[in-house]
């Protein structure tokens, strides 16, 4: 997942290898750079809950079509969680 080349390298090489990455990024790209360290810190700070499909869809804006029966299997394991 991570370039062994990073692993060896303090907080310090890490900061000062970005930085001169960033200098040499048009304003757009920086832009980009910026919104995505946003969504890793959002990320980090909201917990992993697994949640359906159909939720999911409705967070991320994606439609999504789920069968009768998949949404029968959700429909009871919604119903399992809340009354048992």
């Amino acid at each position: 997942m991570y370039n062994t080349k990073y692993n060896a390298m303090t907080v310090y090489d890490l900061r000062a290898a970005i930085n001169t990455e960033l200098s040499s990024m048009p304003k757009e790209m920086l832009q980009q750079v910026v919104d995505y360290v946003k969504s890793l810190r959002r990320k980090e700070s909201v917990p992993d809950l697994s949640v359906s499909p159909l939720v999911a869809s409705l967070r991320s804006g994606n439609p999504v079509s789920l069968s009768d029966e998949e949404a029968d299997v959700l429909k009871e394991e919604y119903l399992t969680e809340k009354y048992l």
